[in-house]
């Protein structure tokens, strides 16, 4: 007797209510990722800590508190792989409420800079962790039939956090945002103990009458469960007697490692790094009136909508398919962009040497020298008789400035990049979407899909360690490269990478797509 499709549609949403319940945990990573470019908003109109007394922070030490996230998460991610594995995904996810809301009341009540780093390092091991245990378990957790979009439940309920942060921040003190935070790990905790551990870790482990259960009322009773513990215990079976070391040096382990950390690449050189760092200045430059957290918001909106979309279309497409779409648009944007700087710099220095011809000429024999960036007059009088005859000549000068100076600013009002200033705000939320629909999700996807059970959480955090250090690298060459390759180029140079990233995905991503994982 076949499932009917009533009962169908309610196991699936038991599937997607326990998969969200873990995700609330990243809910709080999103937070935790942008809360440093709140909390400086609103230093920078009040200063005052929960005690009364002021913080100064200088861009250097802003930078910091933004890179020590990354640090800690390096570290999590390290010790996230060997945890995931000994206790499990719905075990660590309830231990690690404990670093989490730590870190959210030293933030909250910290009283200069070194506390601030305290708790932005604690708040990083969080997060490595967290990463490893929340895409394990949604990978591991659904049917086959809609694994793909439940896998990317994380990366919606983190962006989610990106938004509530930025909501947060529009009426709450940069240490009141923490109190938000201890809520979410709150509920997430509470939200936890109705979970059942993920079944394919319970089988890997040997507690195959725990496995049983929860695939039971997982899969409904229809379902033949029994093929897939075999299928589970077959293909991690071989590898409980080898050292990690040892399946390392497997041949499709390397190789596997291999495509995944290509991936990795891509997605911290595709560009994001660059728009999210970049969007507050191309709104304002793009001439509209919108605040930086507005802007913000409009941008992580944007994000969330094309990641509601992706939990429809990855399922159906691929992931394969997903990355070559997302990518494909990533390049149109890039590219629009990158001539859009290319035009508006050339007219720049078109009028630059305009300004120059034109203050050359109005130089007089006396020694008066314009000088162009400062708009300064140096004169040098040959005698004190003549001081009349000078003030006369710098009079006429100015009143010629004036005048060009009136010119330049209607030629300005007319040209192309002027009248053209909603083409990088289109880019930016048009990219935005693009991304979401594959690169910033499907290497998280795959590197847990690709690995079995027995070995998915040690293997996942080598290639997300790799993933981190990336991103330390893009944002460290960003600028370097902008003044090797000038700004448009580095834009072209960007979409020439994701160009390569739509062939490397037609050529080496093993599509996952209904099919079963070890």
């Amino acid at each position: 007797m076949l499932e009917t499709p009533s009962a169908t549609h309610l196991r699936i949403l038991k599937q997607v209510m326990k998969v969200s319940g873990v995700c609330l945990g990243v809910v709080n990573m999103g937070l935790m990722l942008v809360w440093p470019s709140v909390a400086f908003a609103d230093m920078q109109r009040d200063n005052s800590t929960i005690y009364g007394n002021s913080i100064t922070l200088s861009d250097t030490q802003m930078d910091f508190v933004g890179s020590i996230l990354p640090a800690g998460s390096l570290l999590g991610t390290l010790a996230g792989g060997h945890l995931v594995a000994r206790i499990g995904r719905r075990g660590s996810m309830l231990w690690l409420t404990i670093p989490c809301v730590l870190a959210w009341v030293i933030l909250a009540v910290s009283y200069n800079l070194a506390t601030i780093l305290i708790g932005r390092f604690v708040n990083g091991l969080y997060c490595g962790l967290v990463v490893v245990a929340g895409w394990a378990y949604a990978v591991e957790l659904p049917d086959i039939a809609v694994r793909g979009s439940l896998a990317a439940f994380p990366t919606l309920f983190l962006q989610l956090g990106y938004i509530i942060v930025l909501v947060s921040g529009l009426c709450l003190r940069w240490y009141q945002i923490s109190f938000v935070g201890i809520g979410t790990s709150i509920i997430s905790v509470v939200a936890l103990w109705f979970i059942p551990e993920s079944p394919s870790y319970l089988i890997a482990t040997g507690r195959e009458d725990e496995a049983r259960r929860e695939l039971r009322s997982l899969r409904g009773v229809h379902a033949d469960i029994e093929d897939e513990i075999n299928d589970l215990r077959v293909k991690n079976s071989n590898l409980k007697s080898v050292s990690f070391f040892e399946i390392l040096k497997i041949p499709d382990i390397r190789k596997t490692l291999i495509v995944l950390f290509v991936l990795f690449f891509i997605h911290n050189f595709c560009g994001m790094q660059i728009f999210t760092v970049n969007m507050t200045r191309i709104f304002r430059e793009s001439g509209t009136l919108l605040g930086e957290a507005i802007s913000s918001l409009i941008v992580f909106l944007t994000l969330l909508v094309g990641s509601t979309v992706s939990i429809f279309t990855i399922n159906h497409i691929g992931r394969r398919n997903s990355m070559v779409i997302s990518l494909s648009i990533l390049v149109v944007c890039l590219v629009m962009f990158g001539s859009y700087v290319h035009t508006t710099d050339s007219e720049k220095a078109a009028r630059a040497e305009e300004i120059k011809k034109n203050a050359s000429a109005m130089l007089t024999t006396h020694t008066i020298k314009v000088k162009n960036e400062s708009n300064l007059v140096e004169y040098h009088p040959p005698h004190s008789k003549i001081t009349s005859e000078i003030l006369n000549i710098v009079s006429t000068h100015e009143r010629d400035e004036s005048t060009f100076k009136a010119k330049n600013e209607t030629v300005m009002a007319k040209s192309w990049p002027r009248r053209h200033r909603w083409v990088p705000v289109i880019c930016l939320l048009v990219f935005m979407a693009g991304a979401s629909l594959g690169i910033t999700q499907v290497p998280f996807i795959l590197n847990n899909e690709y690995f079995p059970t027995y070995i998915r959480a040690q293997a996942s955090s080598i290639c997300l360690m790799a993933s981190n250090l990336l991103n330390v690298l893009a944002v460290q060459l960003f600028t370097p490269m902008q003044v090797v390759l000038t700004p448009a180029g580095f834009y072209w140079f960007t979409a020439g990478i994701c160009t390569l990233g739509v062939i490397f995905s037609f050529a080496f991503i093993v599509e996952t797509k209904d099919k079963a994982i070890g």
